[in-house]
């Protein structure tokens, strides 16, 4: 019987979908594997962060392949952003009072 459990168990866990999500990929900063050069301009991911809901932007910086940027929510909320520097995608955000 353990051997069956242990069987149904390594197939289940073959066919889970893969344990980190994107989210979870860009905490660790890993947003592309495109150089620098090919990024958005600051501005540029600024504009995206503005259409993404995220109002007065006070900081960029790079974080691993990542644009972590720190502003606020139309509510007023503060926020920190993770974009992907190639898409201004936001690949991770945390909000807080």
């Amino acid at each position: 019987m353990p051997f069956l459990l242990a069987a149904l168990l390594a197939a289940l866990a073959a066919l889970s979908p893969p344990v980190l999500s994107a989210p979870a990929l860009a905490a660790e900063g890993s947003c592309t594997a495109a150089p620098r050069e090919r990024w958005m301009s600051r501005e540029a991911i600024e504009r995206r962060a503005g259409e993404a809901g995220y109002r007065e932007i006070d900081m960029v910086a790079v974080e691993g392949s990542c644009y972590a940027l720190h502003g606020r929510t139309v509510d007023h909320l503060n926020a920190e952003i993770l974009m992907n520097p190639m898409t201004g995608d936001v690949m991770h955000a945390e909000t807080y009072r």
